[in-house]
C-alpha cells in the first residue's frame, strides 16, 4: 500500500529537514478469505484499484538520500521525491477514475471522499515543492526557514492512511479488499507500518 511506503519515507525526509534545520496504520483488515469469483463486480472493481496501489508503492521505494552538508542535494532530493509522491497518488486517482462507480451500495459517495482525500494531499503535497523550489539552498536563512514551513504539511500527510481508508470505510468494499488477489498483495508484500501513526 502506498502509505505503507510513504510513511517510513516522509519520516526519513522528516529526520533530514530536522538535521538541515539544525545546521542552518492500518495493516489491512480485510476478512483474509479465498479470492472471490471473477464474476463478482466488487472485487473486479477493488483489484483494479489495488494494482494502481501496488504500482504507486514501486514508485515510492526510492527514499531520497538527504545529506545535510550539501543543502543543494538535499533540495532536489526532496523536490523529486514530493514529485514522484504526488505522481503516484495521481495514478492512483486516475484508477479510481477509470474503473468507475463501484458496484455497491453509496458507491459514488464513496468514491468522492476518496477522491477528496487524495486531491488534498496533492495539494499540500504540491505547495511544498513549489516553496521548496522557490528558495534559495545558498541561503541558509531562507532554506532553514522554508524547510521548518513545509515540515508540519509532511508531518500531517503521514498520519492518513490515504485513500484507501476511505474505500475501506463502505463495508462491501472492505470485503471485497478481503477476497481481491492485487489487494492481498498490496497489502503483505509491502511490510508492516504497525510502528507508524494512524490518524
Amino acid at each position: 500500500m502506498i502509505r505503507r511506503r510513504v510513511v517510513p519515507a516522509l519520516a526519513s525526509v522528516a529526520i533530514a529537514i530536522g538535521s538541515l534545520s539544525a545546521c542552518g496504520s492500518d495493516s489491512g483488515s480485510g476478512s483474509g478469505g479465498s479470492a472471490g469469483p471473477a464474476s463478482d463486480p466488487a472485487v473486479a472493481w477493488m483489484d483494479k484499484v489495488c494494482g494502481s496501489l501496488a504500482a504507486g508503492g514501486k514508485q515510492l521505494s526510492e527514499i531520497p538520500s538527504v545529506d545535510p552538508t550539501d543543502p543543494s542535494k538535499a533540495k532536489a532530493g526532496l523536490v523529486t521525491f514530493l514529485t514522484n509522491l504526488s505522481t503516484a497518488l495521481g495514478s492512483v486517482s486516475t484508477s479510481i477514475k477509470d474503473a468507475g462507480v463501484p458496484p455497491v451500495a453509496d458507491g459514488q459517495a464513496t468514491v468522492d471522499k476518496a477522491q477528496a482525500t487524495i486531491d488534498g494531499a496533492r495539494t499540500s503535497l504540491d505547495s511544498a515543492k513549489t516553496r521548496l523550489e522557490a528558495v534559495s539552498a545558498t541561503d541558509p536563512v531562507a532554506f532553514t526557514n522554508a524547510l521548518q514551513e513545509i515540515s508540519p504539511s509532511l508531518s500531517a500527510f503521514s498520519n492518513t492512511e490515504g485513500p484507501l481508508k476511505d474505500l475501506k470505510a463502505n463495508p462491501e468494499l472492505n470485503e471485497a479488499f478481503g477476497k481481491t488477489p492485487a489487494c492481498k498483495q498490496v497489502d503483505s508484500g509491502t511490510g508492516s507500518d504497525s510502528s507508524a501513526p494512524t490518524s
